[in-house]
């Protein structure tokens, strides 16, 4: 290939070739290579002047979406020559050299420029020719991008000049600053432009207004196949979430096979231990972490059923925590079940949770919670949610005289308050201190394992009955504000996530023959988180206000939860969610990209993103179904990109 650079630096213009000396004199001659710097390998010291910011072009909601978008003179023409060019001076780094690829075959998907995924080469910065796409990944302390965001690692600039050109201090900011070159192509191609490979020139600074952006899928209760799970990574990738939660025990079934108790998905839809792993993989090859979530000690009801019936059809059924064997000898071992106690007598809860007070219970609970969390440590993950919600349930009975309701339910654990007084030694103690040493137990011991755990809010600090204090390492998931502020676990020392129900959840269930999304739920819809919700509020309300410090701030959550799991198809659900979670994301994203305040300083109506969101066709290489694995083009290896010539003149 014998094509010019150009390559934009701090100190200058260079120009040089890629063909080898035999080029040299023609170049040379045809004023591509300035004789005063030939063969030298080293840039022009002359300042290259600062061109004029123009207007924005027409609304664009990708440029809109980063923090700051400045458009230059000029146009960038990506060709079948442009190649993506990795700084580096030797092979780089194994894991970059992924993230290109996968980028270069996201390219050839969309057909930018054709369906043949480009050359991906790699060399000194100054040997970068006219038309690549160049990619710098440099030290903390060399990468200055101009803005603030809540995450340096994630953070990039691109300058689009004879170049494209992104650069960043962390993999993942290579990632979004090439996601987002990405959709500014894509969305030309769906503008029908003719010359869609043609950028404006233009330089931009972005990074995340929020450091954790996470997607949590409820597949304990209904179950979703490797493919589909996989598919919504890459189309959550793409809407620039960071984390996936699966969550994947719940009170109508547990959808993952465990390692130490394999009969308790037995004869039920579930991932293998190789489909998880794989998941896995998926995950962080598009940049996203899991997060493993088993809600516990309560919407257990699954588990406590299989247990109950697994005991009495293997009599000589035993296993070991912390060095003691639970078996038959052991009292009420066959059973791990909660239950009511009031007024001398007992009522058992038809929403089950484990019995805090059962030693087995605990141990048994804790055997299978641990497995899964060694199987993912192994799998690089390191935050794990336990759920700790909705404990008790909401259903109203009579038990020892008085009506027991919503309201005053925990009156109804005599037993766990009694074990709180005479077993923990609690002075005054009550249930709920039983349900929170329970979680700084377990919280503890995952936190050995290298996990920083997080538990929902609704359970903790209700009522004045609470005297255990929630271990301040334990982050807070906020739904539910009817008894404290999100403000108020901040001050006790919790990082908060915002994970508002009434703009965070989409929720397959019907309430009296509706659908809960157009009753309850119904302002989780595209239009109102998008124009409405303010990711850094904790408040039910749009225009009312619950914030936290910056410091405390963990991010927020878009969630997919399976009430009635048969009530709609995966498909429907990928249908519902798209929208919905493309406008969640882009508003932890940046959240002025619907004000004056957006990357072009104009507002992106939603109608508009949604257009775009329509245009990216789910993600590169979707087929249209959910359920089947997408296929890209294979990028190829990287080769050199510079000559022998360069090689020896730069050294």
């Amino acid at each position: 290939m014998t094509m010019a650079a150009v390559l934009i630096m701090s100190s200058g213009l260079l120009y040089v070739d890629a063909a080898g000396p035999s080029g040299l004199d023609e170049y040379i001659a045809s004023g591509i290579v300035g004789g005063d710097n030939a063969g030298s390998g080293d840039a022009a010291e002359t300042e290259e002047p600062e061109e004029p910011r123009l207007e924005a072009g027409p609304q664009s909601f990708a440029e809109a979406l980063a923090q700051e978008y400045s458009r230059q003179k000029g146009s960038f023409i990506l060709t079948k020559d442009s190649r993506f060019y990795i700084v580096a001076d030797e092979e780089p780094d194994k894991d970059l050299v992924e993230t290109v690829r996968l980028i270069d075959s996201q390219f050839a998907a969309y057909a930018i420029p054709s369906d043949q995924p480009l050359p991906v080469v790699y060399g000194k910065k100054d040997f970068a020719l006219k038309g690549d796409i160049v990619v710098n990944l440099v030290g903390e302390e060399d990468f200055m991008p101009g803005i603030q965001t809540a995450d340096p690692e994630e953070t990039y600039r691109i300058d689009v000049d004879e170049t494209a050109a992104v650069e960043a201090c962390g993999q993942d900011g290579i990632w979004y600053g090439l996601i987002e070159l990405m959709q500014l192509f894509r969305e030309k191609q769906n503008a029908e432009q003719e010359n869609a490979v043609v950028l404006d020139k233009m330089r931009i600074k972005d990074g995340p207004d929020l450091k954790e952006r996470a997607l949590m899928l409820d597949c304990g209760r209904k179950y979703y196949s490797k493919e589909w799970i996989e598919n919504l990574i890459k189309r959550a990738s793409l809407q620039r979430y960071n984390a996936i939660i699966l969550h994947f025990a719940e009170a109508e079934g547990i959808r993952f096979d465990s390692g130490v108790f394999p009969w308790l998905t037995e004869n039920i839809d579930s991932l293998t231990t190789g489909d998880m792993k794989e998941i896995v993989e998926t995950a962080h090859r598009y940049h996203m972490e899991v997060i493993p979530s088993f809600d516990t000690p309560g919407h257990n009801t699954f588990m406590v059923e299989r247990y109950a019936s697994y005991v009495k059809s293997n009599p000589d059924f035993s296993f070991t925590y912390d060095g003691k064997t639970y078996d038959s000898s052991v009292d009420g071992f066959s059973s791990i079940a909660n239950h009511y106690s009031h007024g001398g007598e007992t009522e058992k809860a038809d929403y089950i949770g484990i019995d805090l007070t059962r030693e087995n219970a605990v141990a048994f609970t804790n055997t299978l919670i641990e497995g899964y969390a060694d199987y993912f440590s192994k799998l690089g993950c390191s935050k794990f949610d336990i759920g700790s919600d909705e404990l008790l349930g909401w259903y109203t009975f009579e038990l020892g005289g008085d009506v027991i309701d919503y309201d005053n339910r925990w009156t109804a654990l005599e037993h766990w308050k009694s074990y709180a007084r005479n077993t923990l030694g609690i002075e005054k103690g009550s249930a709920r201190d039983v349900l929170v040493s329970y979680i700084n137990d377990l919280a503890g011991r995952l936190e050995k394992k290298g996990y920083t755990c997080r538990v929902f809010n609704d359970e903790i600090d209700v009522n004045k009955s609470q005297h255990v204090e929630l271990k301040d390492s334990i982050e807070v998931t906020y739904w539910f504000d009817e008894d404290n502020t999100a403000a108020h676990f901040a001050e006790k020392g919790h990082t908060v996530h915002n994970f508002m129900e009434s703009w965070c959840f989409y929720v397959l269930r019907s309430e009296n023959g509706r659908d809960i999304m157009n009753g309850k739920y119904r302002t989780v819809n595209g239009r109102n988180i998008y124009e409405n919700w303010n990711p850094r509020s904790f408040a039910r309300k749009a225009g009312k206000s619950d914030t936290v410090p910056e410091d405390k701030h963990g991010g927020g959550y878009f969630a997919i939860w399976c009430d009635f799991p048969d009530y709609k198809g995966a498909g429907t659900v990928w249908a519902e969610t798209e929208f919905k979670t493309w406008a969640n994301a882009s508003r932890m994203w940046n959240a002025e990209v619907n004000s004056a305040a957006s990357g072009i300083r104009n507002r992106i109506p939603y109608d508009d993103m949604k257009a775009f969101a329509a245009g990216l066709n789910g993600f590169p290489g979707y087929t249209g179904d959910p359920e089947v694995n997408a296929e890209l083009p294979d990028a190829p290896q990287p080769e050199d990109g510079m000559s022998w010539w360069q090689r020896m003149t730069s050294k």
